[in-house]
């Protein structure tokens, strides 16, 4: 048929359209199966024999054909009949309906079940979570003191293997009942992904008694940096010979001596002057008298 022939230079490719692919017979899944599986040979029904009749849609330029094969029991009492699409083309089986079927003691393994999430349970409140979490290190209840236990529910694991879920932690004290959890991601920084934009080791009372200490060293200009960085008086202390370990600080050389020589008196304050021993054995006009020599200098 001069209709169903294209040229292309000298090669003459077939390109032909009969009709469209269909489906008739049982189409019930369990008996397509069935049939499938005993290599499309027997009736499902009464095990006779079957015929095959190929009903073709079309034919590609390359050869492949696409269809529908009709199969229908030879048993005339029986006459049971059903049908599969197939190409010739596809990347897949032939019958390509039946893509991912498997025979009996095939089938696949069940999935896994999908990954629970992550959960919160027990002491939410903020404040005793933060000094929980930073003043307590997470190794002490935050109510009474007393040790916590760990307990870890793992939700899953993610591409490289590193687990996520959540921690809850119990106070070991009989009586007390305190608990939190934090949820942890192993993969992520910090671990604990709810502290991410937490602060450590800064209250409004710490951030008063920094400033006022920075401002009495002369090292005002510090205070807003050092306040960024959310360290106070007492983590100084510990840092006070790596402040290479906060560049967001940026001490000068020059700073950074003042720095450390106020730190050292911060850590170690000079105990408070009293009036000498000879003054007070003296009685209280003479320890008088020598107050307000002190006080009114001449």
């Amino acid at each position: 048929d001069s209709n169903n022939l294209v040229l292309l230079g000298s090669q003459q490719l077939l390109m032909a359209a009969w009709g469209s692919q269909f489906s008739s017979g049982d189409q019930s899944s369990d008996a397509r199966k069935a049939f499938w599986a005993n290599g499309f040979k027997t009736c499902v029904v009464c095990g006779s024999t079957v015929t095959e009749t190929k009903e073709v849609a079309g034919c590609r330029h390359n050869g492949d054909g696409y269809g529908t094969d009709v199969f229908t029991c030879t048993n005339p009492k029986c006459s049971w009949s059903t049908s599969f699409q197939y190409d010739e083309a596809g990347d897949g089986p032939y019958y390509y309906e039946t893509r991912g079927w498997r025979l009996p003691g095939q089938e696949e393994p069940p999935k896994p079940p999908p990954p629970k999430a992550p959960y919160s349970t027990g002491d939410q409140a903020h404040a005793a979570r933060h000094r929980f979490w930073d003043r307590l290190g997470m190794a002490a209840c935050a109510q009474c003191s007393a040790p916590v236990s760990r307990a870890d529910d793992v939700a899953g694991k993610g591409g490289q293997g590193h687990e996520f879920g959540t921690a809850i932690f119990t106070c070991t004290r009989q009586g007390c009942g305190w608990l939190t959890s934090f949820k942890y991601d192993k993969a992520k920084v910090p671990e604990w992904v709810e502290t991410k934009d937490w602060p450590r080791g800064i209250t409004a009372l710490k951030v008063t008694e920094l400033g006022v200490w920075l401002l009495k060293a002369g090292l005002g200009h510090l205070v807003e940096p050092f306040h960024a960085e959310c360290i106070d008086g007492e983590t100084l202390v510990r840092i006070q010979d790596s402040l290479g370990s906060y560049p967001k600080l940026k001490v000068s050389q020059e700073d950074g001596e003042k720095l450390r020589a106020a730190i050292a008196a911060y850590a170690h304050p000079e105990p408070a002057r009293t009036a000498p021993r000879q003054a007070a054995a003296k009685g209280p006009a003479a320890a008088a008298g020598s107050a307000g020599a002190r006080c009114c200098p001449s």
